[in-house]
């Protein structure tokens, strides 16, 4: 029996539609989360909306996300392969992100290949 073969991943993410799916969702969602809707509470899971800058472009991407606050740190992470956020948000100096109806400046611990890892300034 022949076995099905696997795309290269490279080539998986351009046959995928699921960007497309998700830009009128995140386009309809991203007003209602930065006013508030779905934050997450203490130890509890929810949504953001991170501001960052493009690392070779510099131009300003603001994207909602999911995220879990655990009282002192957001860990934010995404249901998308191959995202750009992460890179983006390594290489920028002041990101931001929306929670509670306010724009938080971050500052960065950890950023991995799926999940960041930042706290809030609280001015």
């Amino acid at each position: 029996m022949n076995e099905p073969q696997l795309l290269p991943a490279t080539k998986l993410r351009q046959a995928s539609a699921l960007p497309a799916l998700l830009e009128p969702i995140n386009k309809a969602l991203k007003p209602l989360i930065k006013f508030g809707f779905a934050n997450p509470l203490v130890l509890s899971p929810g949504a953001t909306v991170l501001e960052v800058a493009g690392r070779k472009s510099g131009k300003k991407f603001s994207l909602p996300l999911t995220c879990y606050w655990t009282g002192m740190f957001l860990i934010i992470g995404t249901v998308r392969p191959a995202s750009q956020w992460i890179k983006n948000l390594a290489a920028d100096d002041s990101p931001h992100v929306w929670l509670w109806g306010r724009r938080w400046g971050v500052t960065k611990h950890s950023v991995t290949n799926h999940v960041a890892i930042v706290s809030l300034k609280w001015r």
